[in-house]
């Protein structure tokens, strides 16, 4: 399975608004959202890769975490 999240942004009449919709996707909102699609947390080895301390619980859960600091 591959996938990608992130944060999701308000769009109304065509135009964004710079709102969030929704949840902003950090911190465990990143782990509960690969949860809502893996269920089986065994069925499957999970890469991560961040770059900010928004991605340290995503990183901590995976088991293969890569972080970059810029």
């Amino acid at each position: 399975m591959n996938g990608v999240f992130g944060s999701r942004f308000e769009v109304v009449d065509g135009h964004l608004t710079g709102k969030l919709q929704g949840t902003h996707c950090q911190g465990a909102e990143k782990v509960a959202r690969v949860q809502s699609v893996l269920p089986d947390r065994g069925a499957a080895q999970v890469y991560a890769y961040g770059d900010s301390s928004g991605d340290i619980a995503m990183l901590d859960w995976a088991d293969f975490p890569f972080m970059k600091r810029f």
